[in-house]
């Protein structure tokens, strides 16, 4: 009857992998949510990464692309 002694270790062998793979879920879902705003702010102006600077600078480069009467979009 040695069959259950070896059903244990492999049923604690996959317990210790499922939960390994549960952490590593866990860390990526958390890195997908935190990674993306620290980096733009590592990359770009610091103002930028701020929600309130970025809306402000928004509406200043639309307003003058709008008062400037020039149609065509430029890649700037």
């Amino acid at each position: 009857m040695s069959i259950p002694a070896t059903l244990s270790r492999s049923a604690g062998a996959s317990g210790r992998v499922l939960g390994t793979l549960a952490a590593l879920a866990t860390a990526l879902a958390v890195a997908v949510v935190l990674a993306p705003p620290a980096l733009a702010a590592l990359g770009s102006d610091r103002d930028l990464a701020d929600h309130h600077h970025l809306v402000d600078s928004l509406r200043a480069a639309f307003v003058g692309y709008w008062r400037s009467g020039d149609r065509a979009l430029s890649p700037t």
